[in-house]
């Protein structure tokens, strides 16, 4: 029975050492978890500069890459477009796509609407729900072929075409 005074300390000591475990591993999980971007953070912020890009610029694309969202980052004030790529994990999006990607800016095609020419179907941009796909082409710049016909070049922001519309202009053709 002599080690009976010895015993106080020791379960002293293991209470305090797994009361100072507890506390570092409290600390690592929140001073983790506050400097790392969620999910809800990004898309908190992409809603907040589509609703901006939508009230103030009038749906503007090339606003796109001016308008600064909420979501900082090293004390900078990231922009609509910087969020577009992030939200949709596609560093080479562009100001367009973002735009078109926003719920609150409603992909309107007419005659010489603003259109790209990329991925697999490089007319994408120009798919109007009431005109059939086929008769719509983006064009990057008019490209006249033989007997007249219009042909699409590939690569940069263009406009929408349709043959059937030609002469007119900003035919709305989606509500």
């Amino acid at each position: 029975m002599p080690l009976k005074g010895i015993e106080l300390p020791v379960n002293a000591v293991i209470i305090i050492a797994l009361a100072i475990f507890v506390l570092l591993m409290l600390a690592a999980f929140f001073g983790k978890s506050s400097g790392d971007l969620t999910s809800t953070q990004i898309t908190a912020a992409f809603n907040q500069g589509c609703s901006q890009l939508s009230s103030s610029y009038s749906c503007d694309y090339q606003k796109v890459g001016e308008i600064k969202t909420s979501l900082v980052i090293d004390g900078q004030a990231k922009t609509l477009l910087d969020v577009c790529r992030m939200s949709f994990n596609n560093p080479s999006m562009s100001q367009l796509k973002c735009k078109f990607a926003c719920q609150t800016c409603p992909k309107r095609v007419y005659q010489n609407s603003p259109c790209e020419a990329t991925g697999s179907d490089p007319n994408e941009d120009c798919i109007s729900p009431l005109t059939p796909a086929p008769q719509w082409s983006c064009l990057t710049k008019p490209n006249v072929g033989p007997g007249g016909a219009i042909t699409p070049v590939t690569g940069s922001v263009g406009f929408c075409n349709n043959p059937e519309l030609t002469g007119t202009t900003n035919a709305q053709s989606t509500p």
